[in-house]
């Protein structure tokens, strides 16, 4: 069972999602809504992909890099920090579109208002 953040519930996200049309699979048909994130970019992260099929609603082939040109990486170096760090640009992309995460307890957590909701990461940023 996947339970929405504390931060989630507090906008109500879950009961305006519940007004959204559904796909056959029953997820929310987002027809031919699509989000442009403007900030750092984004990083590969587990949050933005389905968790059965693998597949990915972020559409980074459609972003742009406005700082170095190509794709719209966000160039956080982790290297030398204790454990893993991502961008500003990831952080705030999971609160808007990020899927669910695992926690150690076995529950599922929600942590995005739009969870699935195709988006282009574009670097406008550092």
């Amino acid at each position: 069972m996947v339970e929405p953040a504390w931060n989630i519930e507090l906008v109500k996200a879950p009961a305006a999602r519940d007004l959204l049309p559904r796909a056959a699979d029953g997820s929310i048909d987002w027809g031919d809504i699509k989000l442009c994130h403007l900030d750092t970019g984004y990083t590969d992260h587990p949050t933005f992909r389905d968790p059965i099929s693998g597949q990915t609603w972020l559409r980074p082939q459609e972003g742009r890099n406005f700082i170095e040109g190509g794709p719209p990486l966000d160039p956080v170096d982790n290297r030398h920090l204790r454990g893993r760090s991502f961008g500003h640009g990831t952080r705030t992309l999971s609160v808007i579109c990020g899927g669910a995460v695992a926690l150690e307890n076995g529950r599922r957590l929600a942590i995005g208002v739009a969870p699935g909701l195709p988006t282009v990461p574009c670097r406008v940023t550092s």
